[in-house]
C-alpha cells in the first residue's frame, strides 16, 4: 500500500474568507461604513484593506478585532469548502498550516471545531499555527494551496507542488506581484470545485 501523500492547506482566503470578515468589522466598528466606500469591496490586492485604514485601526484589528470581536472566529467559510475539504481528504493527509498571531489560536481552533467537528473521520491530520512568519517549508508537505503567491513560489522553489487558490488579490502580472523576483509558471484552483482535481494530478505526475 502506497503512502498518502500530505497536502498543506492554508486556512485565510482559501477556507476561511478573512477578507470579508475583516472588511466587515471594519465598517461596523470602526466607521468605515460608507456604501460607496474602498471596504464595500472585495479586495484587489494582498494589502488592500490596509491601504484604506489608519495605522490605530489596522491596530485595532489585530488586537480587539481578534480578541473582542472574533476575527478568526466568526467569519464565514469559503464557498464550497465543507464539500471541498471532503473530497480534498480522499486524496490525501490534509494539515492546516497558516500565518497567525498567538491570539488568533484560541479562536482557530473553535473556528475549526464549529465547522468541521463532525465529520468521521476528522479531515486534518495537523493544524499549524505560524506566528512568527517562519515559512511553511519549514514544514514536511508535498503539496501546498495557498491563496499568496509568495508561499506558493517558496514551494515551487523549494522542489515541492503548489497551488494557488484563485483571488481577487493573487491577480496582475509579474511587477504587479514582486518586481523583479523570477516568478515561474503557477497552478490555479479556481474555487473549491477545482482544488481536488488539481491536486490530485499534481500528486500523479510528481
Amino acid at each position: 500500500m502506497s503512502k498518502r501523500r500530505r497536502i498543506a492547506l492554508d486556512i485565510d482566503g482559501v477556507l476561511y474568507a478573512w477578507s470579508k470578515t475583516a472588511r466587515f468589522l471594519l465598517r461596523t466598528e470602526r466607521g468605515y461604513d460608507d456604501p460607496d466606500g474602498p471596504l464595500t469591496q472585495e479586495s484587489t490586492h494582498w494589502n488592500y484593506i490596509f491601504e484604506h485604514v489608519t495605522k490605530e485601526d489596522a491596530d485595532w484589528l489585530w488586537s480587539a478585532g481578534v480578541e473582542q470581536f472574533g476575527l478568526f472566529r466568526h467569519g464565514d467559510l469559503v464557498n464550497g469548502a465543507i464539500d471541498g475539504v471532503r473530497d480534498l481528504s480522499k486524496v490525501g493527509d490534509i494539515i492546516l498550516v497558516s500565518h497567525r498571531p498567538e491570539n488568533a489560536i484560541r479562536d482557530t481552533v473553535a473556528f475549526l471545531d464549529y465547522h468541521f467537528g463532525d465529520f468521521s473521520p476528522y479531515p486534518f491530520v495537523g493544524v499549524n499555527i505560524l506566528t512568527h512568519e517562519e515559512p511553511k517549508t519549514d514544514l514536511q508537505w508535498d503539496i501546498l494551496i495557498d491563496d499568496k503567491i509568495d508561499n506558493v513560489m517558496d514551494a515551487l522553489e523549494a522542489g515541492r507542488q503548489g497551488v494557488l487558490f484563485n483571488q481577487p488579490w493573487n491577480q496582475g502580472g509579474v511587477a504587479d506581484l514582486f518586481g523583479s523576483r523570477f516568478i515561474l509558471e503557477v497552478d490555479r484552483a479556481f474555487g473549491w470545485q477545482d482544488v481536488a482535481g488539481t491536486v490530485e494530478f499534481l500528486l500523479e505526475i510528481s
